[in-house]
């Protein structure tokens, strides 16, 4: 697929392989009819989002939005009971009379077209062809056809696919966006012993695209737009999570959450910022950062916009596109990807920057971390205080990363997952596991992050 990251494929089980292989048809075998009988009758109906069109396939309209930007790959074999012969392979780069293409000619919606010459790729008449279509390997669909010879009846083959030996059959297909999961998954976290063991708790769904977690509470977003807090419930941090929806980023402090909504309003529940009165008004935020009882805004301007401060001045530059807060610093980043830190812990917010543009930046208690643009990992400020957490990492490249106290941990771009420092819990982090899209780190390094399930069926 040409997508940044690819979507895994849900497979419906019970379906996906619409017609079972048909039995093997001797030399001598009886009448076309009853060859025909063994085959089943035209499918690549049952599957939502995915069905062949005529002349392979009953008429079917589209209910979902047309999967343009996938590459399917269209397979056409021989079938002789568990003996498969390939006969031909069809994909978006091959010939111009060969190649898997989107017509948009239809009224009824765009479909994917390819077109199988009978005469370039003979089949022997009275087999069994085999039609598969495929995307990142693996099929979305199949059928089964009689071939039958030149000037046969079709009607011998009554009740079954028969396709004339020596013609040119379209091969016409709609995959729909619908039949491919989106970037969601399951939480998964990894605690030090004795600390918010109730972290551990995480409510059972499969949708989430983002998580924020405090000292002893986190808040998982859905790809509804709902959100969903777990943990200790002191003050409300856990009670006191709205019910709406509609909601699109969260990071959370240290006893509360902050959350943005898509109309660029702010919400704020539980112990701290939340029962200040310079907790978060107005309306046209883009993103958000939430520190130890202080946060910060970024307007549509790119300018900040802070409640209660973090030991310093704000910067007043603007043209800023993400915020995050620690427990007594903040940094920014600019659309160049420059880094601004500040705050009162001078041995973080003082220290020097790694070189190069950053795509992405974290604050915890001893350092910062960062991802440059060209996918190094690096950390820094606690150089010389023996945690670990100064380095500059060279097995990326990496795409997010979450600072916490004495730990950190970051995303690779293969969706696999490194901690560092010198918490027990960096041992505790699978080092070979792959689907992870997020990651999150609490002020006292309980480590989250989001993986994709394996696979979710529709």
């Amino acid at each position: 697929m040409n997508k940044s990251l690819p979507r895994i494929i849900a497979l419906a089980a019970a379906g996906l392989l619409v017609a079972a292989c048909a039995q093997p048809f001797a030399d001598d075998a009886g009448p076309a009819a009853a060859r025909a009988a063994r085959l089943p009758a035209p499918a690549g109906t049952e599957v939502p989002h995915f069905f062949f069109l005529p002349p392979l396939a009953p008429p079917m309209t589209g209910t979902g939005t047309f999967a343009a930007d996938v590459e399917p790959v269209v397979r056409v074999a021989l079938a002789d009971g568990e003996l498969v012969t390939p006969l031909a392979e069809f994909t978006v780069e091959g010939s111009a009379k060969e190649r898997v293409r989107v017509d948009a000619t239809d009224p009824a919606g765009e479909f994917w077209i390819v077109n199988l010459d009978l005469r370039r790729h003979p089949a022997p008449a009275w087999s069994v062809l085999r039609i598969e279509v495929l995307v990142d390997g693996k099929i979305l669909g199949s059928l089964e056809a009689l071939v039958v010879p030149n000037g046969a009846a079709k009607a011998s083959a009554a009740g079954t696919l028969a396709l004339v030996a020596g013609r040119t059959v379209p091969v016409k297909f709609r995959i729909e966006e619908e039949l491919f999961e989106r970037r969601q998954g399951i939480i998964e976290v990894w605690n030090p012993s004795g600390n918010a063991l109730e972290l551990w708790a995480v409510p059972a769904y499969d949708d989430f695209v983002a998580v924020a977690v405090g000292a002893y509470h986190a808040t998982g977003l859905r790809a509804d737009g709902t959100l969903v807090s777990w943990g200790d419930d002191r003050n409300g941090a856990v009670s006191g999570t709205p019910t709406d929806s509609g909601y699109v980023a969260v990071d959370a402090g240290l006893l509360y959450t902050l959350a943005l909504k898509e109309d660029g309003t702010v919400v704020s529940w539980g112990a701290g910022l939340a029962d200040m009165p310079a907790a978060p008004t107005g309306s046209g935020y883009t993103a958000i950062g939430a520190g130890f009882g202080f946060a910060y805004g970024i307007l549509e301007d790119g300018t900040l916009q802070a409640w209660n401060g973090s030991g310093s001045a704000t910067p007043t530059a603007g043209g800023f596109g993400s915020v995050k807060a620690g427990s007594s610093i903040a940094a920014v980043l600019d659309g160049s990807g420059a880094a601004t830190l500040w705050g009162s812990n001078a041995g973080v917010a003082g220290a020097p920057i790694p070189a190069g543009a950053f795509a992405a930046i974290d604050v915890g208690y001893y350092h910062a971390a960062g991802v440059l643009a060209d996918g190094r990992l690096v950390s820094w400020g606690a150089a010389a205080s023996g945690y670990g957490l100064a380095q500059d990492f060279g097995d990326g490249p990496y795409v997010a990363v979450a600072a916490g106290k004495f730990a950190g941990i970051g995303l690779r771009a293969d969706g696999s997952l490194k901690a560092y420092g010198s918490s027990s819990i960096v041992t505790e982090v699978p080092v070979s596991s792959y689907g992870y899209i997020a990651v999150a780190a609490s002020p006292l390094d309980t480590l989250v992050a989001i993986r994709l399930p394996e696979y979710v069926v529709y």
